[in-house]
C-alpha cells in the first residue's frame, strides 16, 4: 500500500512540477499545453527523467563533468565523497543506481513518512475489528471473489476488463470501478 502511494500519478506528477520537468517538455507547440496539464503525463516526466539519468550514468564516455550532467539544474546530490565517480562515467548498474539513490533517498524519505502517516490515519477509522463503520464482516465474505468474477463477465462478453482506480481526497480505501460496454456505455 505504501508503495503505490509513493509511485501514484499525484504524487510524481507534483515532484515533476516541483523540479520544473513540464517547462522543459519537449513537444508539438499545440499539443504542449495539453499535455502539462495531464498528471498522467507530469508524472511520466518525472519517470522517464530518473531513466534518462540512469542510462547517462552507465554510458562508456571518458568523462563529464556537473555542467555536462543532465541533473545539474537539480541539487547537487553527490557527495565529495564520491567526487572520483562523478569525475567518470559510470559502467556498471549499481554504480548508477548509487548515484540516483543519493538524489532519490532523501526526496522520497520524507514522502514515506508523510504517506505512512496517512496510512495509520486510514487504519484507525477502520478500527481493530477490520470493519469499517461498524459494517459486518458477513459482507466481505459474500464479496470474496466478485472482482474476478466481473472481470471475467466482460472480458468474455463486452471484450474488455473493467479498470479500477483509487478515487483521491475520497475515505480510504475507495476504488472506483469503470466498466465498458461494447456500446459504450459506461
Amino acid at each position: 500500500m505504501l508503495k503505490s502511494r509513493l509511485v501514484r500519478d499525484s504524487f510524481l506528477a507534483q515532484i515533476s512540477r516541483r523540479y520544473g520537468l513540464p517547462d522543459r517538455m519537449i513537444a508539438h507547440p499545440s499539443q504542449k499545453p495539453t499535455l502539462v496539464r495531464q498528471e498522467k503525463q507530469v508524472a511520466n516526466l518525472f519517470e522517464a527523467y530518473v531513466a534518462g539519468l540512469y542510462l547517462f550514468y552507465l554510458r562508456p564516455s571518458t568523462a563529464y563533468t556537473r555542467a555536462d550532467d543532465p541533473a545539474s539544474s537539480l541539487p547537487d546530490f553527490r557527495s565529495a565523497s564520491n567526487e572520483a565517480t562523478a569525475t567518470t562515467s559510470c559502467r556498471t548498474h549499481g554504480q548508477a543506481l548509487d548515484l540516483l539513490e543519493q538524489w532519490l533517498h532523501p526526496l522520497f524519505i520524507p514522502l514515506a513518512d508523510w504517506a505512512i502517516i496517512q496510512l495509520r490515519e486510514a487504519q484507525k477509522q477502520i478500527g481493530p475489528s477490520g470493519a469499517a463503520g461498524g459494517i459486518d464482516n458477513t459482507h466481505d465474505e459474500r464479496a470474496t471473489g466478485a472482482t474476478a468474477r466481473l472481470n471475467q463477465h466482460f472480458i468474455v462478453e463486452e471484450g474488455m476488463q473493467p479498470i479500477f482506480q483509487v478515487v483521491e481526497d475520497a475515505p480510504a480505501w475507495t476504488i472506483e470501478c469503470r466498466a465498458i460496454k461494447k456500446d459504450g456505455t459506461v
